[in-house]
């Protein structure tokens, strides 16, 4: 990562900070994988990378969710959802969306 820092790539920086969540996310290590995630997001916003960003909080929300923590998780959901706005690629936002609520919320009924 700190060729990344080094080179002054900060959507770099993000993806890898968000893969380490994501890791750790999978691992049951969810401190260690928010504490990412927020250098994740920080990065990202650096980077103007909305998309990513949009992800980043997604990633979030389900640790929070996991952790029945609803209403952080649905705070993050509709950051994420206002990133996603912002961003130009709608087609991702779309898939992700449907993706993330038919395993969350379905999951839920």
């Amino acid at each position: 990562m700190v060729g990344y820092e080094e080179i002054g790539d900060a959507a770099g920086l993000a993806r890898c900070y968000n893969n380490l969540g994501i890791v750790n996310e999978t691992r049951a290590h969810y401190i260690t994988a928010l504490e990412y995630l927020i250098k994740a997001a920080k990065a990202s916003e650096k980077a103007h990378e909305n998309t990513l960003l949009s992800t980043i909080y997604l990633n979030m929300a389900d640790i929070y969710s996991r952790q029945e923590n609803h209403v952080k998780a649905l705070a993050l959901t509709q950051r994420a959802l206002q990133a996603f706005m912002g961003a130009e690629d709608t087609c991702t936002m779309r898939e992700f969306m449907a993706n993330w609520g038919s395993d969350h919320c379905l999951g839920a009924i």
